[in-house]
């Protein structure tokens, strides 16, 4: 076993798992704990006691240490160790040591809630508290006390709370292991303009850093794909050919991903990598990080129901991480885009994702494990998901009938869970294929869940990247291949043979997954769009799709009207009619028109939220909505649109002055008092209006009037005369 300082605590590792049945270790970067503790505990235990798991948070953080591990035994890959992830694997069944994606356990343990033949689960990297293995966590506690009392249980990490992580595994052993970091010196460059886009400061900073730094590759952290293609570019032009500039994200194909990582002898690497490599991956010949500050995260929006990605700044403990890289070889500079006053205001830990994003495939998980959403909250977590959207995502899993009324999985859940896709893209797929379109329901699944392949298209149209997907278009190969590949791998998992493609249906299949964002424009060719979850959004003025009334939209990001289209399909109001009927209602809108200063109504045809159709309806509304509407317009309007003749005004006055001293004996005629009892005193005279131009015709004395009593009336004209007699015996008006 190669010396690295995980070692010195291994024994101490085993005892405790062998003691407790859990332990949690803090390794500091650089300690080898991904590399050694596995094959360490494989032979610990034996061969006969069972597999060993370990959970990675990423598929190349998955890929890459399974093939260290592999080396460090000496045996090929996919034999006795080997990897997992959704849509690529390297197993056998000899094989004992399995490097896993945390949703691949999930799913290991829906199928078999014993986990047979499993010794250990390692979490590894469970810091960055992405919601599946948040779940897979509690699952795995859940089993240990019900089915798997043997079953060991390690959490690792370099940052990390321990104590609260010991706490939730039962006060479980914390070990501390030293790393092996290199000294790295910190340099603070604020960026010029936090409101523009980071590229420009982060290539200027590369620059800079390279010229300082003579020697060594360079590693820099942007929050996404966008940004590093923008940022690669940039330095294109300005760097000389013996730099190659190589790009590190989740969407690259796997062979541009293992090239970003492994040395190049001929080459001085820039490095322009998402927070992929943050953790895990030890990239040879890096000695200088540059960090713009910033990661993507996924966060859920319960006023609109929409999961996003959102981007944030990191925590202290990602950026110390992405500070390591650094120094796991050499000594190194770290050259961070923000000022020293700064990061004294920086968050300590990233926000755990299950308090933030969107939990309707954890709620449909644990219905199949038997937890119903109301009892969530009671299962062991760190952090337990918030209740109202837990609620929320129930609420849709039942609309999706992938939910009973009491929260119990239907059989339709449970064929939507055996999809690899969202619920809502299972959804579509299973609807669509019944309705004889499921091929092109997989191609969307697949088409979302990947990178878009025709990017510089000046559409958002997901027509035309289901025709790039039957090779119509020119794209990137790479993309291609991961689209199908994902294409054919949903289909087969829905049973789906016949893989026909049909982009005219892309509208209905987009409409079965997102029903809530079926849009209709708010004006021709505007790219403004009124969705019926009562929100809005902004399709690019200049793109085809703003001739259709009608989309379906696939992807949007922002949050209320200011909502901008990524991707969409057009679709038939007919269409939602035939497969969407549920959706569809009509009722009578009853409104006043400021301007005709009078009451209109029209009968509505509504999806959700969204009108489809209006036409106007006045003589069919009952008349108590037509008054009610007219007076709260009279309200709206002011007490200035009700024409009270001077001998009204005078009889106004003359009770509002005895009020002042009986007011509980008399009623309320101040301009405040007369507009909220419009109820009481107009609306008896109000019979067949509609507007103030019938109003202006109504004895507005009479109705005033008819509200006192006959001897309110004698007891008015004793305390407060209309008329008085002077010595010259007229009667003059008070």
């Amino acid at each position: 076993m190669i010396d690295l300082p995980v070692k010195t605590v291994l024994p101490q590792l085993a005892e405790a798992l062998h003691s407790h049945g859990a332990a949690v270790l803090c390794a500091a970067p650089g300690a080898g704990k991904t590399t050694l503790v596995p094959p360490f505990l494989y032979e610990e235990s034996g061969a006969e006691a069972g597999k060993i798991l370990m959970l990675e948070p990423r598929r190349l953080a998955a890929r890459a240490s399974a093939k260290r591990i592999a080396a460090l035994m000496n045996t090929p890959l996919g034999g006795l160790v080997g990897y997992r992830t959704r849509f690529d694997s390297k197993v056998s069944a000899g094989t004992k040591i399995e490097v896993l994606t945390e949703g691949i356990l999930t799913r290991l343990i829906q199928d078999d809630p014993e986990l047979s033949g499993v010794h250990t689960v390692i979490f590894d990297e469970f810091h960055e508290r992405s919601i599946h293995a948040d779940l897979a966590l509690a699952l795995c506690l859940d089993l240990k006390q019900a089915l798997r009392e043997d079953l060991h249980i390690l959490v690792m990490s370099a940052t990390l709370d321990a104590e609260r992580v010991s706490a939730l595994l039962g006060g479980a052993p914390v070990i501390n292991s030293p790393g092996k970091v290199y000294p790295v010196q910190t340099v603070h460059i604020p960026r010029r303009d936090p409101r523009a886009p980071i590229e420009s400061d982060l290539s200027r900073t590369i620059r800079l850093a390279l010229g300082q730094n003579p020697e060594g590759d360079l590693l820099a952290f942007l929050p996404g794909e966008g940004e590093i293609r923008r940022s690669a570019a940039l330095l294109k032009e300005s760097l000389p050919p013996q730099i190659r500039i190589a790009p590190l994200y989740g969407n690259l194909p796997q062979e541009e991903q293992d090239a970003a990582i492994e040395p190049d002898p001929e080459h001085r690497k820039v490095i322009l990598s998402t927070s992929i490599a943050e953790t895990s991956l030890t990239i040879e010949g890096v000695r200088i990080v540059v960090d713009c500050g910033l990661m993507r995260v996924p966060k859920f929006s319960p006023r609109n129901g929409m999961g996003r990605l959102e981007t944030v700044r990191v925590s202290l403990a990602s950026a110390d991480q992405r500070r390591g890289r650094a120094g796991r070889t050499a000594p190194g500079t770290c050259y961070r885009l923000w000022s020293a006053e700064e990061e004294a205001r920086m968050a300590a830990f990233n926000t755990p994702e299950i308090l933030e994003s969107d939990l309707v495939p954890l709620v449909l998980e644990l219905a199949k494990w038997g937890v119903r959403p109301e009892t969530i909250g009671s299962m062991q977590w760190l952090d337990v998901p918030p209740a109202a959207k837990v609620a929320q995502a129930a609420e849709l899993l039942r609309e999706l009938g992938a939910l009973d009324k009491s929260g119990a999985i239907t059989k339709e859940g449970s064929a939507m869970l055996a999809l690899p896709v969202h619920p809502r893209l299972g959804h579509a797929i299973l609807r669509s294929k019944r309705a004889g379109f499921g091929g092109t329901a997989c191609a969307l699944a697949a088409l979302l869940g990947e990178r878009d392949p025709l990017r510089n298209a000046d559409t958002v149209d997901l027509r035309l990247r289901l025709s790039a997907l039957e090779g119509k278009y020119s794209c990137d190969p790479g993309a291609l291949h991961r689209l199908r590949d994902a294409f054919r791998q949903t289909a087969s998992a829905a049973g789906i043979r016949e893989k026909t493609i049909d982009p005219e249906s892309a509208g209905i299949a987009i409409a079965l997954a997102y029903p809530d964002r079926i849009a209709r424009s708010r004006s021709p060719r505007s790219g403004d769009y009124a969705l019926s979850n009562g929100t809005g959004a902004k399709l690019r003025e200049t793109d085809p799709l703003c001739s259709s009334e009608f989309l379906a939209l696939a992807s949007v990001e922002g949050e209320g009207n200011r909502q901008v289209v990524f991707s969409a399909a057009p679709i038939a109001f007919s269409d939602i009619q035939e497969f969407l009927p549920e959706l569809i209602s009509e009722d009578f809108y009853v409104h006043w028109n400021a301007e005709r200063k009078a009451v209109e109504a029209e009968r509505r045809v509504l999806i959700g939220s969204l009108v489809a159709d209006s036409r106007p309806a006045l003589n069919k509304v009952p008349q108590e909505k037509i008054l009610a509407a007219l007076l709260d317009g009279i309200r709206t309007e002011g007490i200035s649109v009700l024409p009270f003749e001077k001998a009204t005004q005078a009889l106004r006055e003359r009770v509002e002055f005895v009020r002042r001293h009986q007011p509980e004996a008399w009623p309320d005629f101040s301009d405040s008092g007369i507009l909220n009892s419009l109820e009481e005193w107009l609306a008896p005279f109000a019979s067949g209006a509609t507007g103030l131009a019938q109003i202006r015709k109504i004895d507005l004395h009479a109705a005033l009037s008819s509200q006192l009593t006959h001897r309110q009336k004698t007891e008015l004209a004793r305390l407060a005369p209309e008329r008085i007699e002077v010595p010259s015996g007229s009667m003059i008006r008070v």
